[in-house]
């Protein structure tokens, strides 16, 4: 069956061996972690986990995250869920600080 605009999708996980259940809905069309650039290098995953204070591997990542063409969903994902780690090249506390300026500006 090809994906619809509502496809469920998982997360990313931490380790290829790890699986959660899917609680995210797509909303622009099919399944947007499968075009992801970091999926398709297939470099390690945790890269994208390693400590905010890892200046290189963050900036690493961010390299991977600049050449993606889906970042507009993978950030959307990372704001509404609120996972861990490096997602369209904003770290957790970049991500907090834009969660924050939403709010502040839709009141």
């Amino acid at each position: 069956m090809p994906p619809t605009p509502t496809t469920t999708i998982q997360p990313a996980t931490r380790f290829a061996t790890e699986t959660t259940e899917p609680r995210f809905r797509v909303r622009t069309g099919g399944n947007w972690q499968e075009q992801a650039e970091c999926r398709r290098r297939g470099g390690p995953v945790d890269l994208f986990f390693a400590e905010e204070t890892d200046l290189t591997a963050v900036a690493t990542a961010r390299i991977v995250c600049n050449a993606c063409s889906v970042r507009a969903q993978c950030l959307q994902f990372a704001m509404e869920s609120g996972s861990e780690g490096l997602w369209a090249g904003t770290t957790e506390v970049e991500r907090r600080r834009l969660r924050v300026a939403a709010r502040a500006a839709a009141s």
